[in-house]
This record gives C-alpha cells, sequence and structure tokens, in this order.
C-alpha cells in the first residue's frame, strides 16, 4: 500500500469518527434539550398553576371584600334609619302635651326615693311642680322634656333623651331593626 491509500484510509478512518462523534454528540445534546424542554415545560406548568391559584385567591379575596363592604355600607344604611325612627319618637314624645305626660311622670316620681332634688326640664318645670307633691324642685335643666333626680345616694336620669335614647331603645331597637328589616 502506497502512502496515499494509508494517508486516504487514515482521513477515512478519522471523517468515520468524527461523524459517529457528531451523531453521538447530536444525539446527546437532542437527549439534554428533551430533558431540558420537559423540565422547563414541567415548570411553566407549575408557574401556571401557581398564577391560577394566586388569581383565585385574589379573586377571592376582593369578592369577600366587596361583601363585607356592602353589608358594612348595609348596616351604616340600618343604622341611620333607627336613629331616625328613634329621632322621629323622641320629637313625637316631646311634643305630647302636659295632659298626656302627667301620669308618666306621676308614675316616674312615685318611683323615685323620698329626699333628694327634682330638677326638671324648661319645658316641663311647670308640669313637675304641679305633680310633685311638696318635693324640693331645683333650677331647671336643657332638655327636650323630663327631669333628673339628684339625691346624695342616688342620680336618675329621667330626661326624654333618657328614656327614649337609652331605655326605650335597648329594648326595642332589635324589633325596630327587624320591622325595617322586613
Amino acid at each position: 500500500m502506497s502512502l496515499q491509500h494509508l494517508l486516504a484510509a487514515i482521513i477515512d478512518q478519522t471523517d468515520r469518527e468524527i461523524a459517529q462523534t457528531e451523531n453521538a454528540v447530536a444525539k446527546r445534546l437532542a437527549e439534554k434539550k428533551a430533558v431540558s424542554d420537559k423540565a422547563l415545560s414541567a415548570h411553566l406548568s407549575s408557574i401556571d398553576e401557581q398564577v391560577t391559584k394566586r388569581k383565585a385567591m385574589l379573586r377571592a379575596k376582593a369578592e369577600t371584600h366587596a361583601n363585607l363592604s356592602m353589608r358594612s355600607e348595609l348596616l351604616t344604611a340600618k343604622q341611620q334609619m333607627i336613629d331616625e325612627v328613634f329621632s322621629a319618637v323622641m320629637e313625637k314624645v316631646s311634643l305630647l302635651p302636659d295632659a298626656e305626660m302627667e301620669p308618666v311622670f306621676r308614675t316616674l316620681l312615685a318611683s323615685l326615693p323620698d329626699g333628694g332634688e327634682i330638677r326638671p326640664s324648661k319645658k316641663h318645670a311647670a308640669l313637675v311642680q304641679k305633680v310633685a307633691g311638696g318635693r324640693k324642685i331645683g333650677s331647671p335643666i336643657e332638655s327636650k322634656g323630663g327631669f333628673m333626680f339628684i339625691s346624695e345616694k342616688e342620680e336618675r336620669n329621667c330626661t326624654f333623651e333618657h328614656l327614649v335614647g337609652t331605655e326605650l331603645r335597648s329594648k326595642q331597637e332589635l324589633m325596630v331593626a327587624r320591622s325595617l328589616s322586613a
């Protein structure tokens, strides 16, 4: 064999080895690309799932906030209506004539202990003086009606503001709220 044939055989052999190495590298690259593509796809899928969950959570949070805001506004509106009802009751009670208030005042005064001082509202000073039965009457107070009883041991607020705003309201507010909601 001549040197040329030997050289050609070595070149052929080298070309075949290069082709085999290129094929092996291409195959390994394809395998690594497939593994990477699969891992990337799994990671992207995981990210999509997390984004979907986060969107659902934020949507639920926003809906809950909207519902709470709506309920709060509704509650505020109901409370305003209840306040208006009791304000109207206060106005109507304060406009009642003395003849209708006299039995109420007699009952309230009869429930008080002896002694002390009765301080009527300016509006009811004459009526309290009339039904007080000799009790000590103090200077008038600023009130829509009624009176205050003050003694060393006790103080009772029998003003219309207190009777309607505290006593009546605490006993009737739930019933009023239910009737307004019906």
